[in-house]
């Protein structure tokens, strides 16, 4: 689906029953869909391919998603940092895989909400050291460091990482997620 924007039009997946909670990844469907296939028999699964302001608040407008779990991968985590802070009435949590975050250090630390950091443990792209750091940065986050997981543990261990992500919802935030 298609929804306009001041800035221009974003592609969305919309998969999972409407009613569960919402899990929203900045930055298109492509690095998620391995885990969106399992993930959203126990959430709503949304991806758009923007990742500024107007766009966010256009998707959770025209999908009428009061709150949600908002999540980035790589490059895009700056992104999910800025967003969730502009936008905490509506984030409920933020999920960052595999983030880049040198230079956010402040905003970080601003941040009040459940964070979890997942990271491959053997990223060849990105240190360990780096996800450690995004995690102490973030009062109260939780640190998960995927064995096998490379680069994109959503892609390469998808359904350990949709294991992860519901234990995580369950115990932080309360999510009913039969």
């Amino acid at each position: 689906m298609q929804i306009e924007h001041p800035a221009g039009v974003v592609e969305v997946t919309d998969l999972g029953d409407h009613d569960a909670p919402a899990f929203v990844a900045l930055g298109g469907a492509a690095r998620w869909t391995p885990t969106f296939e399992t993930l959203s028999r126990r959430w709503r699964c949304v991806a758009f391919d923007g990742v500024g302001s107007e766009a966010l608040d256009a998707v959770l407008d025209a999908l009428t998603l009061a709150k949600v779990v908002l999540a980035a991968e790589g490059s895009d985590g700056a992104a999910a940092v800025t967003a969730a802070l502009a936008h905490h009435h509506r984030v409920d949590a933020l999920v960052l895989v595999d983030v880049e975050l040198d230079g956010t250090e402040a905003d970080l630390r601003s941040l009040h909400l459940p964070t979890l950091v997942l990271h491959g443990q053997d990223d060849p792209q990105i240190p360990v050291a780096q996800a450690e750091a995004v995690a102490h940065a973030i009062a109260g986050s939780e640190l998960i460091l995927v064995g096998g997981g490379g680069h994109e543990p959503t892609v390469a261990k998808p359904h350990l990482v949709v294991d992860l992500l519901d234990g995580w919802g369950r115990r932080r935030l309360d999510y009913d997620l039969a």
